[in-house]
């Protein structure tokens, strides 16, 4: 059984590439909707921790792991890995590579949300956040005491509209939307909304962030951009790397 961390797209091919090539692959995705996605052979839905984690690999008989979760989750990446030392596994990372800034606009690099929170409401009257639903909060917070509004991009999930309503967040305030998106639906969706700023994780060009970049730098937007942490010294950058590893690892 091969273990694949999805709920990215890169996640998807990977599980697609081994089945194809007759290997059995568990995917592990946080969200029910990930899990819909990921057309794997079993699928496990729900965050993981450490010990979770190590416990699936022995329960399932992992004979090797593929990180392909987004760039972002460092803390599930960093589990993995755990997990895999203790339970003596091969781990590799896909590392979704990163998309260069756009060389026009006003772009902030920030290293954390709460930076970029921040930084963000000191631009005007209207936030537009593209980083998903799991540090909402933090956004709120900052917008709040400054009353500033928030316009949340999220997945149209029960859970991140639940987060969002718990927040405060009328609907007129929520975009539940799958991306990426054209750097014409980010156009009209930035007007629509009336965005001061744009806040964006770089999420390369499988996550749109070049058209996400290319619209507010248009619009005249400043655009805070959420810093990657620290790349996985040993990660591939592609799928069918991914795959070839797999072959080598376990053949």
């Amino acid at each position: 059984m091969i273990l694949v961390l999805a709920g990215t797209r890169e996640g998807r091919e990977v599980v697609e590439l081994l089945r194809r090539h007759g290997r059995q692959v568990l995917a592990s995705a946080v969200s029910a909707y990930g899990g819909e996605l990921a057309g794997a052979d079993l699928v496990r839905v729900g965050a993981l921790d450490r010990e979770g984690m190590e416990g699936l690999l022995r329960e399932q008989r992992v004979r090797a792991l593929v990180d392909a979760t987004h760039p972002y989750a460092q803390e599930a990446s960093r589990n993995a890995r755990a997990a895999c030392r203790a339970a003596g596994v091969p781990y590799l990372r896909l590392e979704r590579p990163p998309a260069a800034l756009p060389p026009t606009g006003e772009v902030h690099q920030v290293a954390d949300y709460p930076a970029a929170a921040e930084l963000a409401v000191t631009f005007g009257s209207s936030v537009f956040l593209s980083t998903g639903s799991r540090r909402l909060a933090v956004f709120v917070a900052a917008a709040r005491p400054r009353g500033v509004r928030v316009v949340a991009r999220v997945l149209p999930e029960v859970e991140a509209l639940i987060e969002c309503r718990r927040l405060g967040l009328g609907p007129a305030d929520v975009v539940a939307m799958q991306g990426p998106f054209t750097r014409e639906l980010n156009l009209a969706l930035f007007r629509h909304y009336q965005a001061a700023v744009v806040v964006s994780k770089e999420s390369g060009e499988a996550g749109g962030f070049p058209e996400k970049a290319a619209a507010a730098a248009e619009l005249g937007l400043p655009l805070v951009v959420i810093r990657r942490g620290q790349a996985d010294p040993v990660a591939v950058a592609s799928p069918r790397e991914a795959l070839e590893w797999v072959l080598r690892t376990v053949p």
